[in-house]
């Protein structure tokens, strides 16, 4: 039986340039943190070694960043439309406030917030935009209506 989601993992080319923006810019905490810890059991990669920092998500879930010091691939290139392409959503207090400080910063956002309608009950009133993480990586935020 599935018990929910557990974390979401994303591999970053540098984790304390990826830190700055989680923890810097969006406020994660971080949990916990390993350096150059062996991953070829687990990731089938011969020889790979990985630094990791858990970030606590606000309703007990982790987000997981991982750089591979050693087995490292290629950056991926794709489109949110691509098949198979993922993007991370983050719940924000001030979505207005959120995604004025992540422009000031110079982070790439592919819209303003908008406010969401027609989308069904679990979206209307939401307001959402898509800003992109220093690996090319998808972020929607979302502020959820006020009850």
């Amino acid at each position: 039986m599935i018990g929910g989601l557990h974390h979401v993992g994303i591999t970053v080319a540098d984790l304390d340039r990826s830190l700055e923006f989680y923890r810097g810019l969006l406020g994660l905490h971080i949990e916990a943190r390993a350096v150059d810890v062996p991953a070829e059991e687990v990731t089938g990669i011969p020889g790979a070694r990985c630094s990791i920092a858990d970030l606590d998500l606000p309703d007990g879930r982790v987000l997981e960043l991982i750089q591979y010091t050693a087995g490292a691939g290629r950056p991926l290139t794709q489109r949110t439309s691509d098949p198979g392409a993922c993007h991370l959503a983050i719940s924000v207090d001030d979505i207005d406030a959120t995604y004025e400080r992540l422009e000031r910063a110079g982070v790439t956002t592919r819209s303003q917030p908008i406010t969401l309608a027609d989308s069904g009950p679990r979206w209307d009133g939401s307001r959402v935009v898509y800003t992109v993480d220093p690996d090319g990586v998808t972020v929607e935020l979302v502020q959820l209506p006020s009850a």
